[in-house]
């Protein structure tokens, strides 16, 4: 029996909840909000909002047979793809 891989719908849907997640926490507190838990976080250990949604993101990719490349992740992007590439090692 072959070992069924993420597709690229399973990747798109991924993006797309993080994508979601981070515009309701924009909603929530605004852009100087989150600057300032982004600071606090610089500071101290803090829980990330989008950490589960985040997460989802890069095991679909890291399972996906095809690049990464394929697709849109914004700002995301390099941090996503060196994560990806350390787990390659």
């Amino acid at each position: 029996m072959s070992e069924t891989r993420t597709t690229f719908a399973d990747c798109e849907s991924a993006i797309a909840r993080l994508k979601a997640c981070h515009e309701r926490e924009l909603a929530t507190y605004g852009e100087a909000g989150l600057q300032e838990v982004k600071e606090m976080e610089d500071e101290a250990p803090a829980p990330t909002p989008c950490v589960d949604e985040y997460n989802a993101v890069v095991l679909a990719l890291a399972d996906y047979d095809g690049s990464p490349e394929e697709f849109e992740l914004g700002e995301l992007k390099d941090t996503v793809h060196a994560l990806l590439a350390a787990q390659k090692r």
